[in-house]
């Protein structure tokens, strides 16, 4: 289990409330140093909520098929190189695949 063992970590405790206590004065207090304003409660908990679901949100990204780019594509036997003796890889395009191309295309 990788979270086994986590809350009685005193270094991993240490770094989450420093964390939760600079960012909280920061916001709160931060005023012209850093351009901010205190927030309500409410504002805490909506900012919090959409934090805390990007969690869920990695891991469903972490189910998804990898995708790379178009030049991941590999090499057909034609395009061997005579003197390395490998294939490389064919050059269709360097544009990047995204999300929704391949949701599309399902």
């Amino acid at each position: 289990n990788v979270f086994a063992g986590l809350l009685g970590n005193a270094w991993f405790l240490g770094v989450i409330v420093f964390t939760v206590i600079t960012q909280y004065g920061l916001i709160t207090y931060g005023g012209d140093f850093t351009k901010t304003c205190p927030m309500t409660q409410d504002e805490w908990l909506i900012t919090t909520g959409l934090g805390a679901l990007s969690l869920p949100v990695g891991v469903f990204m972490r189910f998804l098929p990898a995708i790379g780019t178009d030049s991941d594509v590999p090499a057909s036997d034609d395009d061997l190189d005579s003197e390395a003796g490998v294939a490389g890889t064919a050059k269709v395009s360097s544009r990047p695949w995204y999300f929704w191309e391949w949701l599309t295309s399902a």
